[in-house]
């Protein structure tokens, strides 16, 4: 009887086993950078957030600021004192040869809620809420409760909304807090000037 030779087929139970262990740890490492991929795109989503919501949030309060009646503002300090709330009018337009002015409005911070709040007749009826800015942080950026200006600009222990005015030129602070996913806490901070000129 004569045996006929034959080929080996398939794998040894050893290559199978190293072939399943490589493609495991190749899933392994592949897993690990889509997460770490998916956490940074979450991050970055979040600051970016931020930064729209700080830059609009700036950008309307200067327009309601700069057509504010600077007689009707309310006693904005100058440094190193702050406040973190302004009631003023608005020009309108004008009627003749004399300006013609809205309702009062209120521009102030919350720290309950850490939001700034803009307010058309605050306290009377009927008081209506424009607009909210949300993500306040308690304090602004640097800065910590120990009656001490530790970030350097002047001003102690201020809010994360605040406001200054020396002259005719009011400098307005803000600082906005999120947390992404990860729970990694992310802030942005803005710092504006305004000449006021009605």
């Amino acid at each position: 009887m004569i045996r006929s030779k034959r080929g080996r087929a398939g794998f040894t139970l050893l290559e199978l086993l190293i072939t399943v262990t490589l493609a495991a740890l190749l899933m392994a490492s592949l897993t690990s950078a889509f997460r770490s991929t998916g956490g940074t795109v979450r991050t970055v989503t979040t600051a970016m957030n931020l930064q729209v919501q700080g830059n609009r949030a700036m950008r309307d309060i200067l327009n309601g600021l700069r057509w504010a009646d600077t007689g009707s503002l309310s006693v904005i300090p100058a440094p190193p004192f702050f406040t973190s709330e302004v009631q003023f009018v608005q020009n309108t337009g004008f009627q003749d040869t004399e300006s013609s002015w809205g309702p009062p409005l209120e521009i102030r911070y919350d720290p309950v809620l850490g939001e700034i709040v803009w307010t058309r007749h605050p306290g009377l009826p009927p008081e209506r809420q424009l607009d909210r800015v949300r993500f306040v942080a308690p304090f602004y950026d640097g800065e910590i409760a120990n009656g001490l200006d530790d970030n350097g600009n002047g001003l102690v222990d201020e809010p994360g909304f605040c406001m200054t005015r020396e002259g005719d030129v009011l400098t307005l602070n803000l600082t906005l807090q999120g947390e992404d996913s990860a729970g990694i806490m992310l802030t942005r901070s803005f710092t504006t000037r305004l000449h006021c000129r009605n």
